[in-house]
């Protein structure tokens, strides 16, 4: 079984009866329900190797080399929002969250700009969980090294 892998960048859409989302109205959402073979999440698919990429033993292709052409995408587009939940439907299940790779640029020192949050919960109007960073949310390179598992069927990650 192939994992699914979702796209911020594209996956991520304002719902089309915004109203009902109000304070929300400019956040994006991506729901997904089938964990079957499980999923991987990306911000962009334009992390490909490049031939301006050097790739060689131990090297991570996927990885901006040196000269690669990858500022135009160090930013997102201003006031970015997007909450991914994803829900299994198996009643008492627990979700596992394990982070292999993890980078999100910031402008700023204390990552003012953009940043992750991860809630125990299908809503981001939880507490963020303590394990992934709590309420200064994750950012830059830094992140849980061990994998993350809910109490709960869903969990909600939150991008901004």
């Amino acid at each position: 079984m192939s994992k699914m892998t979702y796209y911020l960048s594209k996956d991520c859409q304002i719902p089309h009866a915004r109203d009902t989302l109000s304070p929300y109205r400019n956040t994006a959402h991506l729901r997904v329900d089938s964990l079957h073979g499980g999923l991987v999440i990306q911000s962009h698919d334009w992390w490909r190797p490049s031939p301006t990429n050097h790739s060689g033993p131990g090297s991570n292709p996927g990885a901006p080399g040196p000269g690669s052409n990858h500022s135009q995408h160090t930013t997102y587009p201003w006031n970015f929002s997007c909450e991914i939940v994803i829900h299994t439907p198996l009643e008492n299940a627990k979700i596992m969250l394990r982070i292999d790779e993890f980078y999100i640029p910031s402008a700023s020192e204390d990552c003012v700009d953009n940043y992750l949050y991860v809630f125990d919960s299908n809503t981001a109007k939880s507490k963020a969980m303590p394990e992934a960073g709590g309420e200064r949310g994750l950012c830059r390179a830094s992140h849980p090294r061990h994998p993350i598992f809910t109490t709960k069927s869903a969990i909600c990650i939150a991008f901004q």
